[in-house]
């Protein structure tokens, strides 16, 4: 299989400075107990870039088995620093859950995101204030398990990731700037845990629906990109986490999703009806050690994932993959331990990530680590 290289210089420089600020305490109002969180948040982030040339040019090579004796030539020359935009944001928020009896519990919240990008050499500026808003209720039918729902509200402003490097995605795509309001999303989350065997395991389940409107698409009368399409992703998330016994630990989960694009144009292309992509409708893990001894621990786990598309269209793909790890730890003292983990047992070939159906990244294969761990106290 033969690949190509291309020259895909950039240079692109983002400074950050966030200030955060978080409070957290509790009250009484009568006989109703309070936990309170609140915070503030100031950022502002500015973007530069510089062009660049006299790279090594193009060429094609043994995907699999690449030259390694292949010379490069190249005499790299950098344009002057510019400034491509910023983005400034003001946040407050306050979360709240009110404690009714033993039983009964009720939390909510609101936030408020005020964002501003600017992209400076396209002359677009955008500034939004954005209000979020969560709500849910829980119940304790028993001391070791509980059952709640929750509702909230989200929102993706135009240009949110402007200081990213990309855009080819189309109208849908976060790096470009668009003079149109927020996308909106809704969430609701059905789900339950429980504590068992002694408390040492606990068991969660959960059924979950995320809707987004006002996403965005191409207008079919003007061509322009606008506030049209929708999605959906409704999902099932079940997970064991804790002791077997008190020598046996496991972590494991599953995960069942349903993407699905409502609406969506990308100018002519109509995707209507297919699954949204680089999202898998199935993945799952399983991770488990064992004290074989009072020092030494085994342990070994496995990841899947499941295909994913990677364009609009649902015709190219990522395959599904399992991977197999493993480890084993010697507690030299009880501060100070060493540690073998062998991944990807098997050397699977990996495709872990996709940019927007173009190429696809190869995740890494079999590979060995030895850590060292020293805990103070």
């Amino acid at each position: 299989m033969q690949f190509t290289r291309a020259d895909r210089m950039r240079w692109r420089k983002s400074e950050s400075l966030i200030n955060q600020t978080d409070l957290f305490g509790s009250f009484t109002t009568g006989s109703l107990k309070h936990n309170f969180a609140a915070g503030l948040e100031f950022s502002k982030e500015e973007i530069y870039s510089k062009a660049m040339e006299g790279g090594p040019g193009g060429d094609t090579d043994s995907f699999w088995h690449p030259n390694p004796h292949r010379q490069y030539n190249s005499q790299i020359n950098y344009g002057p620093k510019l400034k491509d935009g910023h983005i400034k944001t003001q946040s407050l928020y306050v979360f709240d859950t009110i404690e009714l009896n033993d039983q009964w519990s009720l939390n909510g919240g609101v936030r408020y995101d005020k964002f501003k990008v600017a992209d400076t050499k396209k002359h677009i500026a955008r500034d939004d204030n954005i209000w979020s808003y969560q709500a849910g209720v829980v119940y304790k039918p028993a001391q070791n398990g509980a059952i709640y729902l929750s509702y909230g509200t989200s929102a993706n402003p135009a240009g949110e990731n402007f200081g990213q490097a990309g855009g080819a995605d189309g109208p849908a795509g976060g790096a470009q700037l668009h003079d149109l309001k927020p996308e909106k999303s809704r969430s609701w989350e059905l789900g339950t845990k429980w504590d068992v065997m002694d408390e040492r395991l606990s068991l969660t389940a959960a059924v979950f629906q995320t809707d987004k409107t006002d996403a965005r698409s191409t207008d079919p009368a003007t061509g322009d990109v606008s506030l049209s399409g929708s999605n959906r992703v409704r999902g099932l998330e079940l997970s064991a986490t804790g002791a077997i016994t008190p020598k046996w630990d496991i972590w494991a989960g599953y995960t069942y999703l349903d993407p699905k694009i409502k609406k969506y144009r990308n100018k002519e292309a109509v995707y209507d009806g297919n699954q949204i992509k680089f999202i898998a409708k199935n993945s799952a893990s399983l991770w488990t050690t064992y004290k074989v001894q009072p020092d030494w621990t085994v342990g070994g786990g496995v990841t899947y994932v499941g295909k994913r598309f990677v364009d609009d269209a649902n015709v190219l793909q990522l395959p599904s993959h399992t991977v197999y790890d493993a480890m084993v730890r010697y507690d030299v003292t009880k501060n100070f331990n060493l540690q073998f983990n062998v991944n990807n047992i098997t050397n699977t070939r990996v495709y872990d990530a996709s940019h927007v159906g173009l190429f696809a990244n190869v995740g890494p294969g079999r590979s060995y680590m030895l850590n060292a761990t020293y805990r103070f106290e």
